[in-house]
């Protein structure tokens, strides 16, 4: 696979990309035959595992309603075999299991017990595994073959050892993204001060330097752009945003060379040094302790 036209359009030659199409349908059917197969081979197993968890939790915050006058299924209200549902779950003698079908006794009870059923098995992490894999497989047949590249993710699920490291990161969720809010603040005060005062020091020559007789542009042009180039180029960059902005001369303009200076050095310490570092610590830590839990086991 190669590129024409200056990187901007992808040539492929035709025995490539119909090998590219025969592979992609034999990846899409596989996966689809494999959601299908789970489905058929899971399901029952699935559901009666999560109705056995609901039935333990449930049995300390309700009761069955008493049957003082013996009714049958068909004469109970839907409350009762709600609860009988809640409590006792789907294998609850009252729904006449012996006959070999379930008899629920009115139509919301039993859409009840299909709903949860769906809804258990719908939560389970294989099935969306195996759904999001098939969904990948139907974007690269029928969009664009780069979708394919997601598919070599399964690694993650192939070894146990990567998939530590995928959960020290989601464990921590809330923090990390608790963290990652705090930085966008602080990086949105450092774009007031480069967009008041700072504004024509973000001025990038890289931009149309071969293309065009109009050479570079300004990246600070709206708060919004000035935002998003701090968030690229501070972040990115070694040194921060003073790595990126042009240099101030420190005898013509005094005041702004010294406006520049505490912004950049601020920036590198708060954002690059300090925030960057708590991130980076909490996934460490909690790889730690994972690796304790392991060893405690």
């Amino acid at each position: 696979m190669y590129r024409t036209d200056h990187y901007k359009e992808r040539a492929v030659p035709d025995i490539v990309e119909k090998a590219i199409t025969v592979l992609g349908l034999i990846q899409g059917t596989s996966s689809g035959l494999l959601v299908v197969f789970y489905i058929i081979n899971r399901f029952q197993i699935v559901t009666k595992a999560a109705w056995r968890n609901l039935i333990r939790y449930n049995k300390l915050l309700y009761k069955v309603l008493p049957n003082h006058a013996r009714l049958a299924i068909e004469e109970m209200s839907i409350e009762q075999t709600h609860l009988i549902l809640m409590v006792n779950g789907p294998e609850s003698i009252e729904f006449n299991l012996e006959k070999g079908t379930r008899n629920f006794g009115n139509f919301f009870t039993r859409m009840e017990y299909r709903i949860f059923n769906l809804y258990f098995f719908l939560q389970d992490r294989s099935f969306q595994y195996y759904i999001l894999y098939f969904c990948i497989s139907i974007l690269g047949f029928l969009s664009d073959e780069l979708f394919y590249s997601l598919q070599l993710l399964d690694v993650v699920v192939r070894f146990p050892s990567l998939t530590d490291v995928v959960k020290a990161v989601t464990l921590n969720t809330n923090k990390l993204l608790a963290t990652g809010l705090l930085a966008m603040v602080i990086i949105y005060i450092f774009t007031t001060v480069s967009f008041f005062y700072l504004q024509d020091t973000l001025y990038d020559y890289a931009i149309n330097g071969y293309d065009s007789d109009w050479v570079g542009e300004n990246m600070c042009e709206s708060m919004f752009q000035c935002y998003l180039t701090i968030i690229d180029k501070g972040l990115t960059l070694g040194g921060g945003i003073g790595d990126y902005t042009q240099s101030i001369n420190y005898r013509d303009e005094n005041s702004k060379y010294f406006v520049k200076l505490a912004h950049d050095a601020s920036f590198h310490i708060l954002v690059k040094v300090i925030l960057l570092n708590i991130l980076f610590g909490i996934i460490i830590d909690t790889f730690a302790k994972m690796r304790e839990q392991k060893k405690n086991l």
